[in-house]
């Protein structure tokens, strides 16, 4: 975790930090990535970074407690929303598709963390990552079961987890290799921008009501 010094500095610029070290780690892999890739990402020198963080994996340690935090913000945004079942699935859909640039990034560090060498941070990051959205999309799931949104038939587990990897493709086809080439063959109508997002959003949607839908 960073440094006391660095909890000092305004929100804004911790952002900025991190944010560019996501964005360096996702664009250069977490191996390869210096300390000096970052602050010059950041527009920062080597020791003002040197400063907030005690070594690569500190930062990298940092960086997905910011993920976490984002993620906890959307999760308990779309909790507390009083509006119908389907209404909320669209806001969660597109407010991702809106964030997508600062969670998407976060979210490609995260799906290459194991590949790092850090085999202790990876797994406690997954097991406290993917609890804390299973329990998230389980509950949503339920829900939309007890408000007569979804089917009563089907799997629970199975329908959160269609919900969750429907979110992760909005969130990864712009930032993540693999989802990049995966949405291009399945996907070849919708282009890799705003609109792309827009046209998407819909599109799962569609799929969503059609699939589960009461």
């Amino acid at each position: 975790m960073p440094k006391p010094v660095f909890m000092q500095i305004p929100q804004i610029a911790q952002d900025k930090i991190l944010l560019a070290a996501a964005e360096t780690f996702a664009e250069k892999g977490l191996r390869l990535v210096t300390m000096a890739d970052v602050a010059q990402q950041a527009q920062i020198s080597p020791d003002t970074l040197s400063m907030y963080f005690d070594g690569k994996q500190d930062l990298i340690a940092s960086v997905l407690g910011r993920a976490a935090q984002y993620f906890n913000q959307v999760y308990i945004e779309v909790g507390n929303m009083q509006r119908l079942f389907w209404e909320r699935v669209e806001y969660l859909l597109r407010v991702v598709a809106r964030r997508v640039r600062t969670l998407g990034a976060y979210l490609n560090v995260y799906n290459h963390l194991d590949a790092f060498g850090a085999p202790e941070l990876a797994k406690a990051t997954y097991d406290r990552f993917e609890s804390r959205a299973g329990l998230f999309y389980q509950n949503l799931v339920l829900t939309g079961v007890q408000e007569a949104a979804l089917r009563d038939d089907l799997d629970v587990t199975m329908m959160a987890l269609a919900f969750q990897e429907a979110v992760r493709i909005v969130l990864s086809r712009r930032a993540n290799a693999i989802y990049r080439a995966r949405s291009k063959t399945y996907l070849p109508e919708i282009p890799f921008d705003d609109d792309g997002d827009e046209k998407l959003v819909r599109r799962l949607l569609l799929f969503l009501k059609s699939s589960f839908g009461a």
